[in-house]
């Protein structure tokens, strides 16, 4: 991708829906922003901040990445747990 490149961020915090239709996967996503009204709470309103269209094989892939992320942020590798690692591997030695 070229530096120029200028493509906005998208924040999401709910999948409102998805489907697939001759074999295009469909996703749209959403967000709670926070918008205070003028009675002085903040809109609950779920509004739609991106819409996801791609053929199979990017699915797939994007499902991979996706597992992978989520692995990584549940199973953090720290210092202390290479260092646990590297001492077992060492062990039988």
């Amino acid at each position: 991708m070229k530096t120029t490149d200028n493509v906005g961020f998208t924040f999401a915090n709910i999948v409102i829906g998805s489907g697939a239709y001759h074999g295009i996967v469909n996703v749209t996503l959403g967000a709670l922003p926070f918008n205070p009204t003028d009675d002085g709470t903040v809109s609950t309103e779920i509004v739609i901040t991106s819409r996801l269209r791609m053929d199979v094989a990017c699915a797939e892939r994007l499902r991979d990445e996706l597992d992978s992320l989520l692995s990584k942020i549940k199973n953090p590798v720290t210092a202390e747990s290479v260092a646990a690692t590297n001492g077992a591997e060492h062990k039988g030695h």
